[in-house]
């Protein structure tokens, strides 16, 4: 019995385990069930992300996360519409949705001619963009604002290049050859018994055209006049004048009227040197009828924005067929300083004063004076 004693043992001890192995072979069935539901071969992997990790659908779907939002003005890989739709691959064009974002948001800090070059860079690179359309109507308001920037270049106000003022110097003894809107005073006398006082208005209907009335002493004697200015050239941009001038007079004493038509040019030259010259005639209407040449040539240069020194010829010739063979004659030489006070209620060169000096030269016949001193006032209106 004893002998048999460890084989008893080894059989009871494996009738005690059996259940154990039972439950055991059943979870293992559990498992092996479980392989129904794993992906057969004909299910394709996920693909690898960027940095080397797989992503199962959950990851994929999962929104979690905000997209990469890109740094640079050209990112490459999946971005989210502008629209805030799902995420876009690139397209056959180059760019997406995000990429045109980024760039749009890194350019719009750009003044507007350097975003203009950025854009055309932009199409350059990505010619097929699907957001062509939105880039050109952003082109086209950009190169609108260059343009209405180039031309309000005032802080007050816009001006256009084409209704700005030159700021033409007015001669002394000359006619105004600049419609302007303006008030003119001044006088002239002369040695022994020479006087000329003067006084008018002119008044500007458009940048082009303007009236004026004075009155005024010549040589003739006491004359009340008006007339046009219409300056058919009259540019910013190239500092040039061509006018014509239109004044009907009448004369006191002796009484009678007088036309006196006239034509002039004038030009600054580098912003310093103003030069005019005009000539014309002035026709007494008379027994007999008086014919005179009248014109001159005026030079003044800018020594400041301030002060300006001038020299200016004036001639008078009458009766040019006289039987004698010499016409009648007075002509001067005129020289001066001309300034424009400033005054903080008044725009810059609205107030111009000259003085000056002329002397007798070339004459024949008359002897008005042996030489005179001079002043003029002269006050621009602002523009409208």
């Amino acid at each position: 019995m004893r002998r048999h004693l460890p084989l008893l043992t080894l059989v009871l001890a494996a009738f005690a385990a059996r259940p154990a192995f039972a439950q055991d072979n059943s979870d293992t069935g559990d498992l092996l069930d479980g392989l129904d539901d794993l992906p057969d071969a004909t299910t394709p992997a996920p693909e690898p992300t960027k940095d080397g990790s797989i992503q199962g659908p959950d990851d994929l779907d999962s929104s979690d996360e905000p997209p990469d939002t890109a740094t640079e003005p050209e990112p490459n890989g999946p971005t989210e519409d502008l629209l805030g739709g799902d995420q876009q691959q690139p397209s056959a064009s180059g760019d997406t949705a995000d990429v045109y974002r980024a760039y749009a948001e890194k350019v719009g800090q750009y003044d507007p001619d350097e975003e203009v070059s950025a854009w055309e860079r932009y199409l350059l690179k990505f010619p097929n963009t699907p957001f062509r359309q939105r880039i050109e109507d952003r082109i086209q308001a950009l190169m609108d604002k260059l343009y209405s920037e180039r031309i309000d270049t005032t802080p007050e106000k816009s001006t256009d290049a084409l209704q700005a003022e030159i700021p033409f110097s007015q001669a002394l003894l000359l006619e105004n050859i600049n419609p302007r809107s303006r008030l003119q005073f001044g006088f002239e006398w002369g040695l022994p018994n020479w006087i000329n006082l003067y006084g008018g208005y002119e008044h500007a209907f458009a940048r082009n055209f303007s009236v004026q009335g004075e009155i005024r002493h010549r040589y003739t004697g006491w004359s009340v006049e008006g007339g046009v200015r219409w300056a058919p050239v009259k540019s910013l941009r190239t500092q040039t004048l061509v006018t014509f001038l239109g004044d009907v007079r009448f004369n006191t004493i002796p009484s009678f009227l007088a036309v006196r038509p006239q034509i002039a040019a004038g030009k600054i030259f580098a912003g310093i040197v103003h030069a005019q010259i005009q000539i014309g005639t002035d026709i007494e209407l008379r027994n007999p009828v008086g014919v005179h040449l009248v014109g001159g040539a005026n030079v003044t240069v800018m020594a400041s924005d301030a002060v300006a020194l001038f020299v200016e010829g004036n001639m008078d010739l009458k009766n040019l067929t006289w039987k004698a063979g010499r016409p009648f004659a007075f002509n001067t030489a005129t020289f001066g300083i001309k300034f424009f006070p400033k005054s903080a209620n008044m725009k810059p060169k609205a107030l111009e004063a000259n003085v000056g000096a002329s002397l007798p030269v070339g004459t024949d016949y008359w002897q008005y004076h042996y030489g005179s001193v001079m002043a003029q006032a002269n006050y621009y209106f602002p523009e409208k």
